[in-house]
């Protein structure tokens, strides 16, 4: 869970990261994250969904990131059965490699 101790280090090591990497940038102007999970109903079985107490449905869970301009960096498709911050470390690296041009590609596999 995001919430946990160990989390909360890693969540702190990148944030910092991060926040050097846009520094040494030495841009004008701020770039803006919106990081989502969302439901994605299913019907039949399909593999990995889950039942989700939340929204009540067998679904996926998959997590978006979205800059400020609504452009999708990065997505992950999930079990329906996951926390909605569950994966949002790679998420984000991945939008943030995408972002930068450095990555082949922002989908990630669940």
């Amino acid at each position: 869970m995001l919430a946990e101790d160990e989390n909360f280090a890693g969540l702190a090591q990148l944030n910092r990261a991060l926040i050097g990497r846009a520094e040494a940038m030495n841009a004008g102007y701020r770039t803006i994250l919106d990081m989502d999970s969302t439901e994605v109903p299913v019907y039949g079985e399909q593999e990995q969904s889950a039942y989700n107490g939340y929204f009540e449905s067998t679904c996926f869970h998959p997590l978006l990131l979205f800059n400020g301009q609504g452009d999708c960096l990065a997505a992950k498709l999930r079990p329906g059965n996951v926390h909605s911050a569950e994966g949002w470390e790679e998420v984000l690296i991945a939008g943030d490699r995408a972002a930068a041009g450095d990555g082949e590609g922002s989908c990630l596999s669940g």
